[in-house]
């Protein structure tokens, strides 16, 4: 069977943010709504990031929090989460599918809905000020990539990452920082450290910008997780979880991912696209 129509089946049975990616809404795109939170129709983003808790399962790694969103639906103001990590000062990186639509259609600013929290002793949040980039995706390929970058208001202490355009291979080890949920009535998020080995069997032109994953957790809310080479660099961001045991020559999928390799920069700290990147068909 092709590894793209196995792909297709993954995302319509994941949820890494939403697609089935881990942010599932019961079938909606969008970050991860707490599902008892209160729906309070008069409710401005500064106060959802006052009341947005973020902590550490161990040491909190530096540059990586919560994506906070609100997205006002027909009867009231649903507030949202995701992972997302620090690739320079003022600039964060996380998943598409968590940026609300009202903010990617144009019909509000980003400053209106959504901002970033750090742990520890960076935990003032910052405003988003301006989505720098998102993908959209392909009714063609459902496969991703499914990545976004957008600035906050201020430069943040905490040392952001370094992003590897190289390419990902067939086995990789990669480290995770999740930020997962931890209410169904507020939104808070604790980082657990984690571990993904990269599922490629030399069958990129089929994967094109994704990467299967195994070995690691990935659950409802931590999408935006990126993943970490050996060198502590950013060579993929998760989007996606099966929710069915999937085997793929051998190894049990738990996730899917973009890979950075063909993405443009976004910041001079950005890497240019890797020459030998792989392109959707």
């Amino acid at each position: 069977m092709k590894i793209q129509i196995l792909i297709l089946a993954l995302l319509m049975g994941s949820a890494a943010c939403t697609l089935s990616s881990s942010n599932d809404n019961n079938g909606q795109s969008g970050p991860y709504y707490p599902p008892k939170q209160s729906h309070d129709s008069s409710l401005i983003i500064d106060q959802v990031l006052d009341s947005a808790k973020i902590s550490c399962s161990g040491p909190c790694p530096e540059g990586v929090g919560l994506v906070v969103t609100m997205e006002e639906s027909a009867r009231y103001i649903r507030r949202g989460q995701c992972s997302g990590t620090l690739i320079d000062e003022d600039i964060v990186m996380t998943n598409s599918h968590c940026i609300p639509d009202s903010i990617k259609s144009g019909a509000i600013d980003c400053s209106e809905a959504m901002g970033f929290l750090l742990p520890g002793s960076y935990s003032t949040p910052a405003k988003c000020t301006s989505v720098l980039m998102f993908t959209k995706r392909d009714d063609k390929r459902k496969d991703g990539p499914d990545l976004a970058f957008f600035r906050v208001d201020r430069k943040l202490t905490s040392a952001p990452k370094v992003m590897d355009k190289s390419g990902i291979s067939d086995g990789q080890i990669f480290n995770i920082y999740a930020v997962d949920p931890v209410s169904d009535s507020r939104i808070e998020g604790v980082i657990r450290e984690d571990r993904c080995v990269a599922l490629v069997k030399g069958s990129d032109p089929d994967l094109g910008p994704s990467t299967l994953i195994s070995g690691c957790t990935v659950i409802h809310g931590n999408s935006g997780t990126a993943m970490f080479n050996s060198d502590g660099k950013i060579s993929g961001v998760i989007y996606g979880k099966y929710e069915n045991t999937f085997f793929f020559h051998g190894a049990t999928v738990t996730g899917i991912g973009s890979n950075l390799a063909c993405i443009k920069p976004v910041s001079p700290r950005d890497p240019n696209i890797n020459q030998g990147c792989v392109r959707p068909n």
